[in-house]
């Protein structure tokens, strides 16, 4: 089993996106295509919201200048833990107590 740290850096290394876009960038990151998966995004969340979705919608929120949150349960661990962007470091800044994050922030 992967350490969370491994676990973190074995994502970089695959490519996945660790940094969070705005909606419209996926019309300049990737023309066309992107255009359509805003558009059908944008609509599956209407349905959502409206209560007629036929699968669940992913939604998260972006604001800039805001360090971005993450939350969740370590799979090194199984314990729940809060973080900003810090959870990507090299030497991951993980929070699971209030100490931990006087420690950290």
């Amino acid at each position: 089993m992967l350490t969370f740290k491994q676990y973190l850096i074995e994502a970089a290394k695959e490519g996945k996106n660790l940094h969070l876009e705005h909606l419209e960038d996926e019309v300049l990151n990737h023309g066309v295509d992107g255009t359509r998966a805003a558009i059908n995004f944008l609509q599956s969340l209407r349905d959502m919201l409206a209560g007629s979705a036929k699968k669940s919608v992913n939604v998260s929120v972006k604001w800039d200048g805001a360090p971005a949150i993450f939350a969740g349960i370590n799979p090194e661990n199984e314990k729940f833990f809060v973080g900003t962007k810090g959870v990507f470091n090299v030497n991951p800044k993980v929070n699971y107590t209030d100490a931990d994050i006087d420690k950290n922030h």
